[in-house]
């Protein structure tokens, strides 16, 4: 069946999964022109959810809706009978290992001595990130001098390479697991020192204090 572009005659079905009980419940008066926050705001008052907009996150098809587009942007064949799913989105912490090995891509030699050399970087992201984001987060706290470029990280998660483009909760990661991460053979991780904020607002503080002492001598 198929729904003309604005009219609100789409039979929406929600599969929620934001309590430990999963429930299915229908939303009407949605058109494709409606977006996505409009449609979790309905969802909001239907089931009385005091989470933040941000914090629900609708897929279709194992494809994170984003809050400013359309139904029309997944729902591109104008079906009149759409299902949704929808989860709540989960700061996490995952415990990325690296793996010295040589090699290239997913195609590694890992030596059984590398299993005792390992080094644990523990991020924290909302699960409802994309794998991309995650290896952004390894590039952007590693030193300059221990750096891998964000197109060359390799990260496996039970064995397998993680899809750049699919969610953390897509990938099916969840809190406190470990995720590899293929390094080369005598790589040492080594964190980015973090500016000292509080030592140039210090200084800044010294340098006007000494400037209203200047005046009181004058």
């Amino acid at each position: 069946m198929y729904a003309t572009v604005g009219n609100n005659d789409i039979s929406l079905t929600i599969n929620d999964y934001v309590n430990k009980n999963s429930s299915t419940y229908q939303l009407s008066d949605i058109s494709n022109e409606t977006r996505i926050s409009e449609i979790i705001n309905k969802i909001k008052a239907k089931k009385n959810y005091t989470h933040d907009t941000s914090s629900l996150v609708l897929y279709f098809a194992r494809v994170e809706c984003k809050l400013n587009e359309k139904l029309s942007t997944y729902n591109k064949s104008n079906r009149k009978n759409v299902k949704l799913e929808l989860y709540l989105s989960s700061l996490i912490t995952i415990n990325v290992r690296t793996m010295q090995s040589c090699g290239s891509g997913t195609s590694r030699c890992v030596p059984i001595w590398s299993f005792c050399c390992r080094q644990t970087i523990k991020i924290k992201i909302l699960d409802t990130c994309e794998v991309r984001a995650l290896k952004q987060k390894i590039y952007d706290i590693t030193d300059e001098s221990a750096s891998i470029s964000v197109d060359n990280i390799v990260l496996l998660y039970k064995g397998a390479p993680l899809n750049n483009f699919l969610t953390l909760k897509e990938s099916e990661i969840v809190n406190n697991c470990k995720v590899d991460y293929f390094v080369p053979i005598c790589y040492i991780y080594k964190e980015k020192e973090k500016k000292n904020k509080e030592n140039e607002e210090n200084e800044k503080n010294d340098e006007n204090d000494g400037e209203v002492v200047k005046k009181n001598e004058n």
